[in-house]
């Protein structure tokens, strides 16, 4: 076979094989984007639902005066997976002031 055709023939198949690795390379990082958006909106809405948890249950101990060992263990649990993603200082007030109620 020709040189010349060799050479343009290698040239068209490296010029394919860059297009198709720019074009699936491309593909990658829009999904891996993608993934990380969604595992941010993820893990919000968790720490979302903690932090509601949270409230919910140091209300109704405050509320009553008293709380109970398992509300205790639920929210050292609860308070320490909230902080692990990203939860603020707020809701610690909240906990601590149930710490001071009498266990019942």
């Amino acid at each position: 076979m020709n040189p010349q055709i060799l050479d343009f023939l290698l040239s068209l198949l490296l010029t394919a094989a860059g297009l198709v690795i720019g074009f699936l390379g491309g593909r990658l990082r829009a999904k891996v984007n993608r993934d990380r958006r969604e595992e941010e909106a993820i893990r919000g809405g968790v720490r979302c639902l903690l932090r509601e948890e949270l409230i919910r249950i140091c209300d109704r101990c405050l509320e009553r005066g008293s709380v109970r060992i398992h509300s205790l263990e639920s929210l050292d649990d609860l308070l320490k997976q909230y902080t692990a993603l990203g939860g603020n200082g707020a809701v610690r007030k909240l906990v601590e002031d149930v710490k001071r109620l009498e266990v019942k």
